[in-house]
């Protein structure tokens, strides 16, 4: 035993360093030569000779599976799948050593080493050397910038392989080198299980270098496998190394190791589900962002379209119009037709035109809009209203001039909405990658304004070939809203919420680029590497401390939007899936006389008194307006008009209902048409007096 010992490690005697020196100048000697290969290795080196081999005949027979993942991934290039077999034929030589494997184990080894410095070489320079197979990647699609170029962290992951190979090529190495074996495995080891950790975490820093090709997600299995595999033989020449320390003290350091991978272990899973956590409330930040921008952009045109119709209703100019529509020469009508042009040049308006009833320009003062980039109609009761682009949102509106009735006149208006405009930059630069796109729809395409990273209008089809709705836009436009991960046009990912804008024929997105959404989470991960025994307790902290401002924010907005549903004009009446009031606010009471206390919990059908038609109707649609009729306490039916929203929630289909009172408009509408008939009359008795008083006089 005490011969084979110094034999093992043949620095205890002299004959032992003769041995030694022998080995050395005779690469895998057989007197060193195990009684069985190592399990690990041989596992290892066997997938990745199948892997190599599998990914090599993908490539030749031209077989996307054979390549990659999942359709649309990064495939593997073919020098890749070709020194992963390079690798697993190099394992397999160590596990039979002898002279004739020992030379192979250095042809391999020094390719290993040389082939991947090239692809460096060619990565930092931006030379193109012609190995990278880029003909035949193209063909295939491999999903990189540079086709069939391995990544640079693939590169390096295959250059130490090939190190840790050139070591074992002597046999059992000494003591340094089995220490710098080991070092170089747990750093392939990493290198690969670092870019699947990215892949799980959808980190891309962590599989790619600068923007530089990416790492596949098939390559960094293989090449974890490579480092396990290296790790399995370099701990397999575990009795060169001396021991230095008692093996209590080994059992602690192990111990110790152990927990910090198991701490490091934790410290990912609390990263990915602070991720997740992350990722769901950028989301839900996102949405609420878009929801205020849509209302935002709504209020600026409401109060557009208010103010136009405003200043187009002035009974002054429908006389002017009147008079010139019947002597277009009258000189007064001119000079106050010129005095309403400076009216509403000093409201802000740039271009104006009036038009007599046959459609001839009479006025005009300053220019509309000759060419904008984008026109999208809002529509309107008797107005052609448009938002417009020209360096800048714009509207247009062309209203009709009455008098008594009748159309004297029409007039166009234009003017610039620089609050829109500032409204939306503003929106655009919440984020170093944040953009806001207001878009419509012209036909089957949709069509978007000019934004921050779109600098021209833009069009993208309405629908995919599956007739579904190509973007989030498109949905947007469609009546929907929510949030969306994809490519945007430019190709960038992003995370997208999309919104429709109030009544109008418009939508919006807003969207911020994914790499910029997880800088926080990944300006963390260098401190992983220290703090891995603290990362768990330290996660849990903070995810208590994220969790519960959102929660608290959530009670706020619940608070919030009941404050506003009981602030309301009109009664709100919430329903549940079973047809339950769950919801009655101050106006329902004072509109209908039943307290909350008295229609929380009853069938609101029955309680409002709706038939079953009007029912059906109301559930028929997410979103319906309709008029009927409500009973109140007293067994009244009021005139009303229904707004009823229904939801798809957790608890099930739930229907919010908006209880408009028409009897007061119904009243004003009753008094206006008897007001009409009113002028009808006297109009027809005015023109019997002149009648008869012509006829008398004559």
């Amino acid at each position: 035993m005490a011969g084979k010992r110094k034999l093992d490690n043949p620095r205890n005697t002299g004959r032992g360093q003769a041995s030694t020196a022998t080995a050395r100048s005779d690469p895998m000697p057989t007197s060193e030569t195990p009684a069985s290969p190592p399990l690990g290795v041989l596992l290892a080196a066997f997938l990745l000779a199948l892997l190599g081999t599998c990914v090599l005949a993908g490539w030749a027979l031209q077989q996307e599976p054979m390549v990659r993942i999942f359709p649309g991934s990064t495939a593997m290039a073919i020098n890749t799948a070709a020194m992963f077999l390079a690798v697993g034929l190099g394992l397999a030589a160590t596990c039979w050593p002898s002279r004739a494997t020992g030379r192979v184990l250095t042809v391999i080894a020094t390719g290993l080493v040389l082939w991947p410095a090239l692809i460096l070489l060619q990565h930092v320079s931006g030379l193109d050397l012609g190995i990278d197979w880029a003909a035949i990647h193209q063909r295939l699609g491999d999903g990189h910038a540079k086709p069939g170029r391995t990544a640079p962290n693939a590169c390096i992951g295959f250059l130490l392989s090939g190190i840790v190979l050139f070591i074992a090529r002597d046999g059992i190495p000494a003591a340094a080198r089995v220490r710098l074996a080991r070092g170089l495995a747990l750093v392939v080891l990493a290198i690969g299980l670092s870019a699947f950790v990215g892949y799980l975490l959808q980190l891309e820093l962590l599989y790619r270098v600068a923007s530089y090709n990416q790492m596949a997600a098939l390559t960094s299995l293989g090449m974890s496998c490579v480092g396990a595999g290296l790790l399995a033989l370099a701990i397999g020449w575990r009795d060169t190394l001396p021991k230095r320390l008692p093996d209590g003290a080994q059992v602690t350091w192990r111990a110790a190791a152990l927990l910090s991978t198991f701490a490091l272990g934790a410290g990912l899973l609390a990263f990915g589900l602070l991720k997740d956590s992350y990722q769901r409330s950028a989301a839900q930040n996102l949405a609420q962002n878009a929801a205020r921008s849509a209302a935002g952009i709504t209020a600026v045109l409401d109060k557009t379209m208010l103010l136009d119709t405003a200043v187009a209703s002035r009974p002054a100019l429908a006389a002017v119009l009147a008079r010139l529509g019947r002597d277009p020469a009258d000189a007064t009508s001119r000079e106050q037709l010129r005095a309403e042009e400076l009216t509403y040049r000093a409201l802000g308006y740039t271009g104006i035109r009036f038009l007599g009833a046959d459609n001839q320009e009479l006025g005009a003062a300053g220019a509309l809009s000759r060419v904008p980039s984008a026109v999208a109609p809002l529509g309107g009761s008797g107005v052609q209203a448009s938002l417009l682009w020209d360096a800048g949102y714009r509207t247009r509106s062309e209203h009709e001039i009455r008098q008594a009735g009748a159309v004297v006149g029409r007039l166009v208006l234009e003017r610039p909405l620089p609050e829109l405009t500032a409204f939306a930059e503003a929106a655009q630069q919440v984020a170093s990658t944040s953009d806001l796109v207001l878009c419509f729809r012209d036909g089957q395409q949709v069509a978007c304004f000019p934004s921050r990273f779109y600098e021209n209008a833009a069009r993208y089809p309405m629908f995919g070939r599956d007739g579904q709705p190509a973007l989030p836009i498109a949905r947007a436009l469609l009546g929907q809203q929510g949030v969306q991960s994809l490519k945007d046009p430019r190709g960038v990912a992003v995370l997208a919420a999309y919104a429709p804008v109030g009544r109008y024929p418009l939508a919006i997105v807003d969207k911020m680029e994914t790499r910029e959404l997880y800088v926080p989470l990944r300006d963390t991960l260098p401190l992983l590497a220290g703090m891995v025994l603290l990362l768990v307790l330290a996660g849990t902290l903070m995810l208590r401390r994220w969790v519960r401002p959102i929660v608290q924010r959530l009670v706020r907005e619940r608070a919030r939007a009941a404050a506003v549903l009981d602030n309301s004009i009109d009664a709100f009446v919430a329903l549940d899936e079973q047809g339950r009031i769950t919801h009655w606010n101050e106006q329902a009471q004072r509109l209908l006389g039943w307290a909350p206390t008295q229609a929380l919990g009853r069938d609101g059908a029955e309680l409002l008194g709706l038939d079953d038609a009007d029912t059906r109707s109301a559930r028929a649609a997410p979103r319906r307006r309709l008029q009927s009729q409500v009973r109140d306490m007293q067994g009244t039916l009021l005139p009303v008009e229904l707004s009823v929203a229904t939801v798809e929630g957790q608890e099930g289909l739930a229907t919010s209902i908006f209880v408009r009172d028409l009897r007061e408009s119904r009243e004003r509408d009753r008094q206006l048409a008897q007001t009409r008939e009113a002028l009808v009359q006297a109009q027809k008795l005015d023109a019997i007096g002149k009648l008869t008083g012509g006829v008398a006089h004559d």
